[in-house]
This record gives structure tokens, C-alpha cells and sequence, in this order.
């Protein structure tokens, strides 16, 4: 297989293709929806519906990435296959074109469609990471700030410098997180051009245009504060939900990890190397110090944020193979690599043998038993189990629990109670799910909504609103 991938040829991709196909197969077959994508597909629907973000949908979702699935949804639909179809290809199209930057800046010793693969290969780490998320379509413009900043002793205009902070803002709204790569990004400067400082302030320029824009189209819906506090205030949130224990990272990451470090050690231990390619040795490790902040202060965690680390893995760990003096154990290494993660990913997935007491999924699947609950139902859940909207719509804004507290436990106020009534008033959601157990009290403070909702015969916390 290593010699395979190491021949200069362009149709290798097809196999890479062919293997990344092969090795998803068995997640598409399964179709598991996870919390997260549940998130996403309700805000897209709700915006299709006619809702602004922020103001008629409470979440912490990135603007520009609220827009892409509004846009899917007026296409598809809820329908998860098409999404993940389209992840799928973006993760080619992304290894596809790293390939093609190395091989073109001569950053290894021979030419080779290794790193594809391996970049491939490590986007099937977990069964999500291949889901339509933030982390993958941000990492997207990522690729792209890459390939200008080496670009830049050949050309540092101001355009491309201008173009360079444009990408940025825009990819910070697909990802907050991502704003930790601006390290990356001047250290990059630093390297490989002689920026001066009227090109910094136009790389700012460029960032904070994008930002402006934004701002002023929810300045003109009249939810700026808004957008400031549901997104643009996350960064300062230390307090990150994990949907993984630090356990089940620890395990996925071990055979990359492992291979990472030796890669180092064999880098380290050669003979020189030009200086162009140690100065992209030096950013890609700061690659993985920005994805370790970004995993650190990011609002919410899970698997598919690891995707991030498959350019920094594949570029490293190919030199692992390169610089392999003995052919037959790296061959056996390269085959070592890949049943390890794909074993990983599989058997972590189905919950194979002890391994299920140390890498669980629980709270990244959809765990609630949804058959009780009618379908196509305007409903609206107080609590976490945000599973319940796959196959119904979202009434009132509150999808977000942790910012629909501001309201629910503030119902001794005015304000309050008021917004309450008038969002339940006016969408008048057919199923309230009282997850919190929040109802009673609520009714007790707006007596005119016990009268239209009755609770489920069997006391499972679900009222239903009154036929007229």
C-alpha cells in the first residue's frame, strides 16, 4: 500500500476516493443522526420558515453556517444522507487539493499521494467527524489561508493580504473557534513574507469588514446585542459542554498521536532541511497548538471537531514513511496505522467487546425514544433532549436550553413572564416537552395557558395544546 501511494500519479486520488467511500459505507448504512446535526437541521428549518437567527431562534450556531443549512434545507430538506453525502466530498475535495499544494512547494523528498490518503484516513477517526459541521466547512477556508500564507515570498501584494483577512472573518463565522488560528496566521507572516505594518492593518481591515457586515445586518433585524451575546461572547465562555469523555479522546487520538511523535523524531533526526520547508514544519506544530485552544475554549465539544487535526497529522506523518530507511517495516507501519484508526472508529462505534466501558457515543447519538411523540408537530422542548425536533419544527425561539434559562428561571419578573406568553401566544407549539419539569410553575404564573394545554395521560411531562 505505501508503495502504491508513493508513485507520482494522479489517479491514485481514485483509490483515495474509493477508500474513503468504503470506509464511511458502513456509517451511511447505519444513518445515525447525532445531537448536534439535530441542532443544525432545526435551525435550518426554522429559518427556511421564515426566522431570523438570534431573534426568532436562541442558539449558539455561527451566522454563515446557519445560512449553508437554510440554503441545504430549501433543497433537501431534514435528509441526513444528503448532507453527509456532501461532507463526504468536501473531505476529498479538501485532501485532494493539500495533496496537489505539497507536492507543488516540494515539501517532501519525492512526490506522493501519501499524505491524500492519510488525510483520508484520519477524517474516519470518529463516525462524525464526517458530519456537514462548522469545524469541516471553516477548515475549508482554512486550506485556503494556507496555501496564500507560503505563497507569500513569492507574492505578499496587498490584495492577497486584504484577501487573506476577507477569508478569515469569513471563516471565524462559519467557527468561532477558529480565531486562535490568527496565531497561526502571523506566525506564518513572520515566516514566509516581509509584511509590513500597513499590511497588517490591512489583514485587519479585512477581518473586521466581514464582521461589519454582519453586524450591521443584525444591527437592521434589530438583534446586534443579540448576535453579540449568543455568539460572538462564547470565546470568553470557559465553560465547554462535552458531548466525550476525555477518556473516549484519548483513545481515538492514540494511534495518530503515536505516529505524530515519531514522525517528529524522524524530522528532527535527518539531515537539513531547506529552509522553506523547516519554516512550514514550525507552522504546521503551531497548527496543532491553535486546534488544542480552539478544542479548550470551543462552547460545545465533540468528535467532529477532530477533523481539524487531519492536515496536521497527514503532513507529518508522512515524512514518518518517507524518511523510513527500511521499506518492509514501514509498509508494515502503514498497515498497522490504518487498522488501528479504522478499528478504532468501528469498534468504538459499535460498542465492541470492553471497549464500551472507555469510548462511549452515549450523549453524542440520539439516545430518547421518539416513537410516542407525533410527527410534523410544532413542538418545543424545555430541557436538553433536543433529539425530539428531528421530525418535528421548532415553536417559539427557545431552542437552546442553556440560553432559554434567562427566561424560564427568571419567571418571579416582569419581562420574563411576558416574552414566555406572548412566544407560546403567538407559535402556540401543539406539544410542550417539560423536560426541566419548568411547566407548573409556569402555569401557575400565566393561568390563561393552563387553559389551552392539557398533560399527556400518562404523566411523561408532555402537555398538549387543546383542539379548539
Amino acid at each position: 500500500m505505501l508503495s502504491f501511494f508513493r508513485i507520482n500519479d494522479p489517479l491514485r486520488l481514485i483509490a483515495v476516493f474509493l477508500f474513503l467511500v468504503i470506509g464511511r459505507l458502513p456509517y451511511l448504512l447505519e444513518q445515525t443522526l447525532t445531537l448536534p446535526e439535530v441542532n443544525w437541521l432545526t435551525v435550518g428549518e426554522k429559518m427556511a420558515l421564515g426566522g431570523t437567527l438570534y431573534i426568532d431562534i436562541w442558539d449558539n450556531i455561527p451566522p454563515f453556517f446557519a445560512g449553508f443549512y437554510w440554503f441545504l434545507h430549501e433543497i433537501f430538506g431534514k435528509n441526513i444522507l444528503a448532507h453527509h453525502l456532501i461532507a463526504m466530498f468536501l473531505v476529498f475535495v479538501q485532501a485532494a487539493t493539500f495533496n496537489a499544494l505539497l507536492i507543488r512547494r516540494d515539501l517532501y523528498s519525492e512526490k506522493n499521494y501519501l499524505p491524500a490518503f492519510l488525510y483520508v484516513l484520519f477524517a474516519l477517526l470518529s463516525f462524525d467527524c464526517l458530519v456537514l459541521s462548522p469545524t469541516l466547512l471553516a477548515l475549508t477556508f482554512l486550506h485556503i489561508i494556507f496555501r496564500s500564507i507560503i505563497s507569500l515570498q513569492d507574492s505578499s501584494s496587498d490584495e492577497k493580504i486584504f484577501n487573506i483577512g476577507l477569508l478569515v472573518g469569513i471563516m471565524v463565522m462559519f467557527d468561532l473557534s477558529f480565531v486562535f488560528f490568527v496565531l497561526f496566521i502571523l506566525l506564518g507572516f513572520l515566516l514566509f513574507g516581509s509584511v509590513t505594518p500597513r499590511q497588517i492593518l490591512l489583514l485587519a481591515y479585512g477581518f473586521s469588514l466581514v464582521l461589519l457586515l454582519v453586524g450591521f445586518y443584525y444591527e437592521w433585524q434589530g438583534s446586534f446585542w443579540l448576535f453579540l451575546v449568543h455568539y460572538c461572547f462564547n470565546v470568553f465562555d470557559f465553560r465547554t459542554d462535552s458531548l466525550l469523555d476525555l477518556s473516549s479522546v484519548i483513545l481515538l487520538l492514540g494511534f495518530p498521536a503515536l505516529f505524530w511523535l515519531l514522525s517528529l523524531f524522524k524530522i528532527f533526526g535527518k539531515q537539513r532541511f531547506i529552509n522553506f520547508q523547516d519554516n512550514c514544519h514550525r507552522l504546521m506544530n503551531v497548527w496543532a497548538i491553535c486546534a488544542a485552544l480552539s478544542f479548550l475554549f470551543v462552547y460545545q465539544f465533540a468528535t467532529y471537531r477532530l477533523i481539524l487535526l487531519a492536515p496536521m497529522f497527514a503532513f507529518f506523518i508522512t515524512y514518518y514513511f518517507l524518511l523510513n530507511r527500511k521499506r518492509i517495516r514501514a509498509e508494515i507501519a502503514l498497515w498497522l496505522l490504518s487498522l488501528g484508526v479504522l478499528g478504532m472508529s468501528y469498534a468504538s462505534f459499535y460498542e465492541m467487546g470492553d471497549l464500551k466501558e472507555y469510548l462511549s457515543f452515549d450523549h453524542l447519538k440520539i439516545g430518547v425514544n421518539t416513537k410516542n411523540i407525533p410527527k410534523n408537530k410544532k413542538i418545543v422542548v424545555l430541557g436538553n433532549a433536543i433529539e425530539y425536533y428531528y421530525q418535528n419544527q421548532l415553536a417559539t425561539p427557545y431552542l437552546n436550553w442553556e440560553l432559554a434559562k434567562k427566561h424560564f428561571e427568571n419567571l418571579d419578573k416582569y419581562e420574563p413572564i411576558i416574552a414566555v406568553y406572548q412566544n407560546l401566544l403567538t407559535e402556540k407549539p401543539e406539544i410542550i416537552i417539560d423536560q426541566a419539569g419548568v411547566v407548573p410553575s409556569l402555569f401557575n404564573k400565566i393561568p390563561l395557558l393552563k387553559q389551552n394545554y392539557r398533560l399527556s395521560p400518562d404523566n411523561s411531562k408532555m402537555y398538549f395544546l387543546k383542539k379548539p
